[in-house]
């Protein structure tokens, strides 16, 4: 009787088992499947019911229009995406507007990500991208609105068109060395609040970064050469840049609108610029540099470069911009300028004189310096009106101008 009863006892407990065992397979069962290569059955794929969606096979994934994913109808169902190793593609709008997504990880088989592959997926958190990807097609990543943390492959060599364009979470990102070309909208209307950009990169598209309502700091790299239309434009946030040597040309509006923009620093030549700042922005050069105040665009009456302020400045601080230590106007003709001793990179002294009451440009004078004395006499061969403005500049032996003086008020002359 007792060996029945535990018979019976032990029965039951195996039938438990197999009907718990048999109903938990069923919750991970797959409620839809088929085939996604793009030579047919050379990948297949698999949706589980509890929202793990597996590609599975050798090749590449087929590219895909918005909406014919074959998995598009269940995408409210996919939570998790698991691409097995022989995957080597990534299709275009693969896991397009999968909302339920929230993290995804490429493995090191994937060398390509397709066209809109993520867009819209707005609860995607996290993006981790294997090595081996060399190419992430435009818009990969747009309109991702939970997206905090990606993390790039040193093997891409450009950011592509709109990759994270409308990530309004997207705060940093660290951009590879590897990469060449930061191309249009890349980060549009992104959350960006810094950005760091590689000496790698030579070229900043057309509104890459405009409409970072948050971006307060950009640090270039020393190997920009241009810096596209609108490419920084309304990003309200900025105070102030600084533009390395390397950069030929700034298009038109690249940081227009940015209303709390002051100052743009610029650390070598003038670049071929195109209404590329705001009125009120002053433009800071270093002296010695060419296509400053040697240039067309430079006016000895308004002290304007192209419409802007222009004021010297050094890399190292402002200390000591200008080697004239003192001025004085001695019967309205003569001025005489006194040096600090120790600069003497310079050969000439030119002096131009604008009467602002009366809209007129004066006339110039200018004297040789031999750096061998503290003091010159400049002297006017006309006798110059009170409340004139004299712009003073220092040149070189080619003519280029090493130091333009300014601010220094005495006897009724600004200078």
């Amino acid at each position: 009787m007792k060996q029945m009863c535990r018979f019976i006892i032990i029965t039951v407990i195996l039938s438990i088992s197999i009907v718990y065992s048999t109903v938990h397979v069923i919750a991970a069962d797959a409620i839809a499947s088929g085939s996604c290569g793009d030579a047919g059955n050379n990948l297949s794929w698999m949706l589980d019911s509890e929202g793990a969606l597996t590609i599975s096979g050798t090749g590449s994934m087929a590219n895909y229009s918005a909406r014919t994913a074959p998995w598009y109808y269940n995408r409210g169902s996919i939570k998790d995406i698991i691409i097995d190793a022989g995957v080597t593609s990534i299709g275009n709008y693969a896991f397009y507007s999968c909302t339920q997504l929230t993290s995804v990880t490429i493995p090191n088989g994937v060398t390509s990500i397709g066209q809109s592959a993520f867009f819209g997926c707005s609860d995607l958190v996290s993006v981790t991208i294997d090595n081996n990807v060399t190419t992430i097609g435009k818009e990969a990543f747009a309109e991702c609105d939970s997206l905090t943390t990606v993390t790039l492959p040193t093997s891409i060599t450009a950011i592509s068109n709109g990759m994270f364009t409308g990530c309004g979470n997207l705060s940093s990102i660290v951009i590879p060395d590897s990469v060449t070309s930061i191309e249009e909208y890349a980060f549009y209307s992104s959350g960006l609040s810094s950005v760091a950009i590689p000496d790698s990169v030579t070229f900043i598209g057309r509104s890459a970064f405009a409409w970072c309502k948050n971006l307060s700091s950009v640090t270039f790299g020393n190997n920009v050469a241009t810096i596209g239309e609108s490419a920084f434009s309304e990003c309200s946030m900025l105070t102030s840049v600084t533009i390395p040597s390397s950069t030929a040309f700034i298009d038109k509006y690249a940081f227009a609108f940015c209303y709390n923009l002051t100052a743009a620093y610029f650390e070598g030549d003038a670049p071929n610029v195109n209404s590329c700042f705001g009125n009120d922005v002053t433009l800071y050069y270093i002296p010695g540099m060419r296509n400053w105040c040697d240039s067309d665009a430079y006016s000895t009456i308004t002290g304007k470069w192209n419409g802007y302020q222009l004021e010297a400045w050094r890399p190292d601080g402002f200390v000591d911009v200008s080697p004239i230590a003192k001025i004085e106007v001695v019967e309205n003709r003569e001025i005489l300028c006194s040096f600090i001793p120790e600069v003497s990179a310079f050969t000439k002294v030119l002096i131009g004189a604008y009467h602002p009451e009366s809209n007129a440009f004066i006339g110039a004078a200018s004297c040789a310096y031999d750096g061998n004395t503290n003091s010159i006499s400049v002297l006017f061969n006309l006798s110059l009106p009170e409340n004139c403005i004299l712009r003073i500049f220092c040149l070189n032996d080619k003519f280029v101008p090493m130091y333009r003086v300014s601010e220094f008020f005495q006897n009724g002359y600004s200078f």
